[in-house]
């Protein structure tokens, strides 16, 4: 891809945001995650940030764990000896030092859950999916001053509906094919229809 060729040899610095896995890997030499009101910086690619982070996040829990195991230990001591007048020195020795660890205690880390979504199948669409039923039209109609009666309207009672196996041609002078074309655009407010003719 040319931009990623580009954006590889260009020598000035580069932001990108992007969600194409693949672009990142290509262009990005440095990543910047911006998480807990903080930027974390990375070495390498894409790929790169995410097995470095995920590693980041696995050693975290560990010494959390550790921190968490450590204090549930000293303090079975701690509930197990405290009426104990032999051990009272122990004891408060311990009370000092997880009163101590909890000041320095690792912050629990945060897994990210894994955002998932699914787009359900819609069920299948009404008949017709589009409808046009006794449409008159004429240029100027709207116009009180150019009131011509109906019967020399260019449209007259035009019926059809188009469902999802219609194939349909409009046949006609051409300039009657595209305003019918054209009141059907402006009735429906669609952006595109298929013409065949």
């Amino acid at each position: 891809m040319w931009l990623e060729s580009y954006l590889r040899s260009y020598r000035h610095t580069v932001i990108v945001v992007s969600h194409d896995r693949s672009f990142l890997n290509e262009v990005c030499t440095d990543t910047i995650e911006f998480k807990d009101r903080k930027l974390n910086y990375y070495k390498g690619d894409y790929d790169t940030y995410v097995k470095t982070s995920e590693e980041n996040v696995k050693n975290a829990m560990r010494v959390y764990q550790a921190y968490k195991d450590k204090r549930e230990h000293m303090m079975e001591f701690i509930i197990k000896f405290r009426a104990s007048a032999n051990r009272a020195k122990l004891v408060q020795s311990r009370v000092k030092t997880v009163e101590k660890m909890d000041l320095e205690a690792p912050q629990e880390p945060v897994v990210e859950p894994l955002w998932r979504f699914s787009i359900p199948n819609p069920g299948p669409l009404g008949r017709p999916i589009i409808a046009i039923d006794d449409v008159w039209f004429d240029y100027g109609a709207a116009d009180a001053s150019t009131k011509k009666p109906k019967e020399e309207w260019i449209l007259q009672k035009v019926n059809f509906g188009i469902d999802m196996d219609s194939r349909f041609g409009i046949l006609g002078r051409k300039c009657i094919s595209l305003l019918l074309i054209d009141v059907c655009l402006k009735v429906l407010r669609l952006t595109s229809i298929i013409l065949f003719l």
